[in-house]
């Protein structure tokens, strides 16, 4: 019963009205079609997109805006558990060890200028207060085991990652953290929602849909070992759905407008930053408000929100809700899809507290440096998103995929060309022992990269029994794979030994010559 039921509230929050409409946008013009809560359609945004992607992309390549400090271990609050690891090296993330290796912009001496990482603060309210008001839970600032991260270096993209975890936590978001639909409405309307309930809907599916298009734009093509857009995979998740195509949209519109108020509100002009970084921000906010040749109202009005009289209600359940998908992103298992999900769902949450805290250009509003910084890549990759459907629509125009229109519920599946693609996809899952027989390209084997937490979910009886024959040759196929991982571990193990003695002979190093502290260090070895 409780699958069902988060069955069917995945569909409703993730899909909205997709039962309604099977058009696929693809079979006309898809930027004709209207951004919901906006005066724009998408091909307005597609045309904005192209004059300020190159700015964007310029400004995201500085040394300010390409890194990004946070906390990769930090436990899922939600759930406990260690049976998930994920094993590829696509999955890991680069981060940096040496001191020496982080700009002058982001060493402490100059943190220390910038007034405890915070670049725009009201100095008539205290920290707590402050942090209350936030609609993302940030990594606090004196975390031991905060580090940081070159975005450049470690793109997002598919990483093999998936399956039931994802969904776990995708199901998490959806099932405690949407706004539920009144009782007696149809699957999939959200009608009768109130307006801001509604945009918080929306914000969420424009997530998904934005991940998932990363994901298969980058997605590994296993004939070359080369990333690549896979257009079938796209289709499935996001391509046949215009909702979803909407809802990327309007999220692109709700973090421009974000970034449109910092400048007519003259919060960048107040920023501790450097002129040239100023100008390059002022610049791409500039050329995104010259070409929507309207009021900012136009874009998206965010002033009639939060409006009735249980305004205040209202508001503080939309920021715990959205709060709480923050938190979420730290029970993903995949280090790299981590990195990605908290600076994101911290971009979107920069955004809305901009658009409904910022009131009056006399209002002064609490911005840390990772906030800023996950705002403009957040904008950057929403960018990334509206030119890669671009790229996909002229795929599809060539030659659409064969398979059938999938229902709104399979979402999260995969396609496959063959059973071998298939046996070599499911030989990434992490919550059980791998089944494939099929062992991976050389070049993308990896060892594990730790291990993580995630909540078990019910799973489905089989519709039959097995045979002795196929339960036989099931258990020595697993058998057999058993054997191979724990050898090729054993056979791993020197190199792994090999690379933590190079690590903590560094840091010692470090802390003889003076430039690291000593911190207490624990590790495993995950055979």
């Amino acid at each position: 019963m409780r699958i069902v039921r988060s069955l069917a509230v995945t569909i409703t929050c993730y899909c909205i009205t997709a039962l309604a409409n099977p058009q696929i946008p693809f079979d006309g013009n898809y930027t004709e079609i209207t951004v919901p809560d906006t005066e724009v359609n998408i091909g307005q945004i597609v045309d904005i997109n192209h004059e300020i992607k190159p700015k964007l992309v310029e400004l995201v390549n500085t040394d300010f805006f390409k890194y990004y400090k946070l906390n990769l271990w930090k436990p899922c609050p939600f759930w406990n558990g260690d049976e998930g690891f994920c094993k590829y090296k696509d999955c890991s993330v680069d981060f940096i060890t040496d001191w020496s290796q982080v700009p002058d912009i982001w060493q402490p001496d100059q943190l220390g200028k910038l007034g405890d990482n915070t670049v725009h603060k009201d100095k008539g309210q205290d920290e707590n207060e402050l942090s209350s008001n936030d609609y993302c839970a940030l990594d606090k600032d004196d975390d031991e085991d905060l580090v940081y991260v070159n975005l450049i270096d470690n793109p997002e993209r598919f990483t093999g990652y998936g399956g039931q975890q994802s969904e776990s936590i995708w199901t998490a978001v959806y099932d405690e953290n949407c706004f539920q639909p009144n009782e007696g409405s149809q699957l999939g309307q959200v009608e009768d929602l109130c307006l801001e309930k509604q945009i918080f809907y929306r914000l969420v599916s424009g997530l998904h849909s934005s991940i998932s298009t990363h994901l298969t734009n980058e997605y590994l093509n296993l004939k070359n070992g080369e990333y690549e857009p896979n257009l079938k995979q796209f289709m499935i998740k996001v391509g046949y759905f215009t909702e979803r195509i909407q809802n990327l949209h309007l999220n692109y519109v709700l973090v421009l407008k974000s970034l449109i108020k910092l400048q007519e509100y003259n919060v960048i002009e107040n920023l501790p930053l450097d002129d040239s970084l100023k100008a390059g921000l002022s610049g791409l906010i500039s050329q995104g408000a010259q070409n929507i040749n309207q009021t900012d109202d136009y874009l998206f009005n965010e002033k009639v929100l939060f409006q009735n009289d249980q305004n205040d209600d209202l508001k503080n359940e939309f920021r715990d809700k959205f709060r709480n998908v923050t938190r979420l992103m730290d029970c993903v298992h995949c280090e790299r899809c981590k990195l990605w999900g908290k600076l994101q769902t911290t971009g979107y949450g920069t955004a809305l507290k901009i658009l409904f805290d910022l009131k009056n250009p006399n209002d002064s509003i609490n911005l840390k440096r990772v906030e800023l910084v996950a705002l403009v890549n957040t904008f950057h990759r929403l960018s990334k998103s509206v030119e890669s459907i671009e790229n996909f629509e002229k795929l599809y125009k060539i030659q659409p995929p064969t398979q059938d229109h999938p229902s709104p519920s399979s979402e999260s599946l995969d396609v496959f060309d063959n059973e071998d693609e298939q046996n070599f996809f499911d030989s990434f899952s992490v919550d059980q022992t791998v089944t494939s027989s099929k062992e991976p390209p050389e070049e993308i084997k990896s060892k594990p990269v730790g291990k993580a937490e995630y909540k078990k979910t019910n799973s489905c009886p089989s519709s039959g029994s097995k045979s002795i024959k196929e339960a036989f040759h099931e258990e020595l196929y697993a058998f057999i794979d058993a054997i191979g991982f724990i050898l090729n571990s054993y056979r791993t193990l020197p190199k792994l030994l090999y690379t933590l003695f190079l690590v903590k002979s560094s840091e010692l190093w470090d802390i003889f010559i003076g430039t690291q502290r000593h911190r207490d260090s624990t590790y495993r070895v995950d055979l």
